[in-house]
């Protein structure tokens, strides 16, 4: 019989292997000698990153400097060039990169069998977008970079690469424990810098109204059956001759204050008097102010020139420089040329269209073209170019205040006399057409400047093409929005790419904001007492406004119509409003130009009244600029003066800058090398 086995209540020893235990300590040190490799290899990828990150950067900053020198040099294509080059080598030196020694010497490779210098090389080129022209450079695909050859004089594009040599690496921190195949990096950064020509055109409404600030000849049509009309205050810029008849014929039909001359023009001239004296306010008119001025324009015509400027208060509520808006307008159209013209790039051209009843252009013939002689459009623009006169009261007479300079804008037919009715559908039409028929602005930034005082009471479309009638305005409305798609001004603009920004302003019309305070001084205002110091406005500014929409009359209800009109069918400012509403005159019209140039991705900039400068105070926003005084807005109230207290033409030259663009340089970012 078997014995019974004994089981041990106590475990058994381990077993001891020292070779498995040498195996995991081997394991963990090539485990932790990876992970410090790859901890270091991270390391030195990150820093050749940075590097070549910072590296791109400058390449960038050095490809636009590098094209600018070449534009802003005037001489021949070597020194524009070499201005190039000396503007990256400037530039290179006061722009280290960390950890790597200075780059070297760049080349410039002006012709095909150049070289690539020890730090890279600057070439000037065209960057060019046509399919035919890349396969023609042997380049696989569009748009592409073809540089310049010898014997090239212009470019539009410069590119410039950098690089490190084996003469100049980038050191490994880390990676060189790995062997000499991991102990230098070589970084390069490749930058295309071009241009972005502009195109664009000043459409400008000379028509009579927009005049009607300081000329309010639109009065008088109201007085002819009767009513005392005060003279001097009803005229015009510019009288045609036949309509300025001898002060014989104006005393047989205006006695005692009374004109009852049948023919309107005739007696806006018979209503002023016939003699500026020591004793007459500034801006009233006389008839001895007018100088006749042959007028090519039309076969030729000679017009009476209002010439007379007031220089004893420059600035102040009674100056007279000019019929306003219109004075202000042309103001702002040459300060925005001046300014473009100093930064101008190749391809930029620009033109200046006249419009009341027929578009006009700045040429002496019919064809209305783009050009690229800013200094002639300057000149056309300049209103004190037709020459004038300033009045001495100690003397009571005339003496010159400025030359004048041929052509100028009479010359032109750029005159708020030869109608009294606004076509800005084919003001718009014609421009449109010009920015889109030119072939060398294919490419290019395009914009149409409308300064207008926004009464358009034309429409080519319409059997009844112009009158002050309602079905006029509304067919203007039907033009702009209504019409069958593609013939709209809307689609055609869109097509062409070409964005349309508004400048209304008009003695018709009176763009305000509302007053609508910011939220950082609501949220003050809600602090319990003691309150810390307050923000440092009340108000948003005019911008902001604009951006949150704050506007209280661009949108408005577009659905109602004009209030019935007078039997005689010329609208006056106190009956041609759109809507019910009180607060804003033609505020339909309006909102149709707003959603113009929003639609067209343009800007609208509503001109607004100078305040007097006892009403302006610092803007704690913008140091050294003003604002009109927060302590004279009214939460929810309407705002009739420039927030900023700018004049019009300041406020529609600040607008009209934004809107070109003064920078026209652009990185490339994707393109075939």
């Amino acid at each position: 019989m078997y014995a019974p086995i004994e089981i041990p209540t106590h475990p058994l020893p381990p077993r001891t292997n020292h070779s498995e235990r040498g195996v995991f300590v081997v394991i963990a040190a090539l485990v932790t000698f990876a992970l410090v490799g790859l901890l270091a290899l991270v390391v030195d990828i990150a820093l050749l990153s940075t590097t070549k990150i910072r590296l791109e950067r400058i390449a960038d900053i050095s490809s636009v400097a590098a094209l600018d020198g070449f534009n802003s040099t005037n001489g021949t294509y070597a020194q524009k060039i070499q201005a190039g080059l000396e503007r990256v080598n400037f530039i290179l030196p006061q722009n280290p990169v960390p950890m790597l020694h200075a780059l070297g010497d760049i080349s410039l490779i002006e012709s095909a069998g150049d070289m690539e210098g020890p730090g890279g090389a600057l070439t000037f080129g065209n960057w060019v977008t046509s399919s035919t022209q890349c396969s023609a450079a042997g380049k696989a695909r569009s748009p592409c970079f073809v540089p310049n050859l010898s014997g090239q004089t212009s470019a539009n594009a410069a590119r410039l690469v950098l690089h490190n040599q084996n003469t100049n690496p980038l050191n490994a921190v880390f990676a060189r424990v790995f062997g000499n195949a991991f102990e230098h990096f070589f970084v390069n950064a490749d930058s295309i810098t071009t241009l972005t020509p502009r195109c664009n055109v000043f459409l400008l409404d000379v028509s009579a109204s927009t005049t009607s600030t300081t000329n309010r000849w639109y009065e008088l049509q109201y007085d002819l059956n009767g009513a005392l009309t005060p003279p001097g205050e009803y005229s015009l810029f510019a009288f045609a001759q036949q309509d300025a008849v001898t002060q014989a014929m104006c005393q047989s039909y205006c006695n005692g204050g009374y004109c009852s001359y049948p023919d309107v023009y005739k007696s806006i001239w018979c209503s002023m008097g016939e003699q500026r004296s020591a004793y007459s306010a500034p801006n009233i008119h006389f008839r001895s102010d007018y100088v006749a001025q042959h007028v090519p324009f039309g076969g030729g015509q000679t017009y009476l020139v209002d010439k007379y400027v007031d220089s004893h208060d420059p600035g102040g509520p009674t100056t007279y420089l000019g019929p306003e808006p219109l004075t202000s307008f042309f103001r702002a159209i040459h300060v925005a040329l001046d300014e473009f013209n100093r930064r101008r790039v190749a391809g930029d051209k620009t033109s200046v269209l006249s419009f009341d009843e027929a578009v006009l252009g700045p040429g002496p013939g019919s064809t209305l073209q783009l050009t690229d002689n800013f200094d002639y459009l300057r000149q056309l623009t300049n209103p004190n170019n037709r020459g004038t006169m300033a009045f001495d009261p100690a003397t009571s007479t005339y003496s010159q205040a400025d030359a004048e300079f041929h052509p100028n804008f009479v010359d032109r037919g750029w005159l708020p006399q030869r109608s009294k009715f606004t076509d800005i559908i084919t003001g718009l039409d014609s421009a449109i057409s010009l920015l889109a028929n030119d072939r060398s602005c294919d490419g290019a930034a395009k914009s149409i400047e409308l300064v207008t005082d926004g009464l358009g009471n034309c429409n080519p479309y319409s059997t009844a093409s112009c009158g002050n009638t309602i079905s006029n305005y509304e067919s203007f409305e039907y033009a702009l929005y209504h019409w069958p798609p593609n013939n709209r001004i809307i689609d055609r603009a869109i097509a062409g790419k070409i964005r349309i920004n508004v400048y209304p302003f008009g003695f018709f019309i009176k763009p305000h904001i509302l007053n609508v305070e910011s939220d950082e001084w609501r949220a003050w205002n809600q602090l319990p007492q003691p309150r810390p110091m307050p923000p440092p406005a009340r108000f948003i500014g005019e911008r902001e406004a604009r951006a949150l929409n704050y506007s209280g009359w661009w949108g408005g209800d577009r659905s109602k119509h004009f209030l019935d009109l007078p039997p005689f069918g010329w609208a006056p400012r106190w009956n041609a409003m759109f809507s019910g509403q009180a607060d804003m005159n033609f505020r339909r019209v309006l909102g149709y130009l707003f959603d113009l140039a929003r639609d067209s991705v343009g800007q609208f900039c509503p001109l607004m009244t100078q305040p007097a400068a006892t009403d302006c105070e610092a803007n704690p926003r913008e140091p050294g600029e003003l604002q009109y005084k927060e302590s004279l807005r009214v939460p929810g109230q309407m705002l009739e003066y420039s927030p900023a207290c700018l004049s019009i033409a300041d406020q529609a030259r600040d607008c009209m800058l934004r809107s070109i663009g003064l920078n026209p340089y652009r990185q490339v970012l994707d393109w075939n090398p």
